[in-house]
């Protein structure tokens, strides 16, 4: 529900996604106390998002240090970027 969200308004911030959560669940998210995790669940969901835009769909292995292995770079930026 909220990746459904995400994808038709991007710019929704945690405290906004939460109080349509308490909205639609109020037993389950009736108060703030999820608002951390759904935070860094954001966070990594955009980070991921800005990975498909810029390396493409297939994505690329990150060596968890600096950033893309080398050769291993798919350079098709057109194919996913709308101006």
């Amino acid at each position: 529900m909220i990746y459904q969200w995400l994808e038709a308004a991007p710019r929704l911030n945690a405290k906004q996604i939460m109080a349509d959560l308490a909205k639609t669940v109020p037993e389950l998210y009736g108060t703030q106390s999820h608002l951390r995790t759904l935070q860094r669940g954001l966070k990594e969901w955009r980070n991921e998002r800005a990975k498909k835009l810029i390396y493409g769909e297939a994505g690329v292995e990150l060596d968890g240090h600096c950033g893309v292995k080398a050769g291993q770079v798919s350079y098709n930026f057109t194919s996913n970027i709308s101006l």
